[in-house]
């Protein structure tokens, strides 16, 4: 990946991305929606090309899946009539599934961002946010 170097002095306040990266993960709870509808335009607003925009955002979701799932794990823990093959809240057969499924469908996906045109991709993504908006609303 050749990210350009930073412009701005190392020691960046870190109050500012805490708080949006918090307010992405509310958003993303409370409309039930990835938080990557979310953060792909922030990176992008922050100057990262819309193909490294999506490959962070990608990225990103590898520790917020870990640290929910050990999460439910916790605190489902004390839960006796889960079935079987479940650790809290978690049943492992469907999040290995999902889980590979998603780390294969994240790579096939920023694949396919690198071959799409700048142009193209941004408006792809616009089009894909407001049909989102859209079954939003009408739900």
């Amino acid at each position: 990946m050749n990210f350009p170097p930073p412009s701005q002095n190392p020691k960046t306040n870190v109050i500012g991305p805490v708080l949006v990266g918090s307010g992405i993960g509310w958003f993303s709870g409370i409309f039930g929606i990835g938080g990557g509808v979310f953060s792909v335009p922030y990176f992008y607003h922050r100057g990262l090309q819309m193909k490294q925009a999506i490959g962070t955002s990608a990225a990103c979701g590898i520790p917020i899946a870990f640290s929910g799932s050990i999460s439910y794990m916790i605190v489902g823990s004390s839960i006796s009539n889960l079935p079987d093959f479940s650790v809290g809240y978690v049943y492992l057969p469907a999040a290995i599934v999902v889980g590979l499924a998603s780390a294969w469908s994240a790579i096939v996906g920023v694949r396919a961002a690198h071959r799409i045109k700048q142009k193209k991709l941004r408006l792809g993504f616009a089009v894909l946010l407001m049909i989102m908006g859209l079954n939003l609303l009408l739900r």
